[in-house]
């Protein structure tokens, strides 16, 4: 048998009658098992995982509002607090300062998320900061040119 027929005929089998892998939102305890030490997950089960995931762009959703407290500082809950509309919120603009109640610590962030129909939905965000020095805040510095004192460029810099 030609070796031209034998390729032709074994794609022609695979398009017809292999079906073709569509990914599919699975339970957690599957993915899981997908995933486990010395696993080798193949692109299926990646697939999987992503279409098993929220993701905000596709499911129209928007962060809205971070919690905060009244000093402008994100707030930090300890694992089984309730997370809803009792939860103080703050605006994404500008986004509240982690920093110093985040400074080694571990917690949960509190989100407000809004959908397409503006309905609100509450999660958090899992983190945890490093501790040590905290980096100094950045400092507005402006440069003149010799040439003309007049104009002026801002630029950034640490202290």
């Amino acid at each position: 048998m030609n070796v031209r027929f034998r390729v032709a005929a074994t794609l022609l089998f695979a398009l017809l009658f292999v079906p073709f892998a569509n990914a599919a939102e699975q339970k957690r305890e599957y993915l899981e098992k997908r995933f486990e030490n010395g696993d080798i997950p193949d692109g299926q089960d990646f697939k999987d995982l992503i279409d098993s995931a929220l993701n905000l762009t596709d499911d129209g959703l928007t962060i809205y509002r971070i919690g905060g407290d009244s000093s402008g500082h994100a707030m930090r809950l300890n694992a089984g607090a309730t997370i809803d509309g009792s939860v103080s919120f703050s605006s994404t603009s500008p986004l509240p300062t982690l920093a110093p109640q985040w400074a080694g610590q571990f917690g949960f962030l509190p989100l407000e998320i809004r959908d397409s129909s503006s309905a609100s939905h509450y999660g958090f965000l899992q983190m945890h900061m490093a501790s040590g020095p905290l980096p100094p805040p950045p400092v507005r510095l402006v440069r003149r040119s010799p040439s003309n004192t007049s104009s002026s460029r801002p630029m950034l810099a640490s202290r």
